[in-house]
């Protein structure tokens, strides 16, 4: 019984986030021979607020005007 968990920035839609599952289903049934109904997709949305790379919260990435 795999257990997949996706955590991503919030936002998505519901129908986007059904495509990754049945991707990620596809492929382990492919790949592990599992039944569809024994695969388990968890998704977790993180606020930009909570989710930081190099130090820096990616809200802050978005208050902020890019380098070039």
């Amino acid at each position: 019984m795999p257990v997949v968990k996706v955590s991503m920035l919030e936002g998505r839609t519901p129908e986007v986030k059904q495509k990754i599952a049945k991707d990620i289903t596809d492929s382990l049934v492919r790949n592990l021979g599992n039944k569809p109904h024994h695969i388990y997709v968890v998704f977790e949305d993180v606020p930009a607020t909570d989710w930081a790379a190099g130090g820096v919260l990616l809200s802050e990435y978005a208050e902020k005007p890019k380098k070039e």
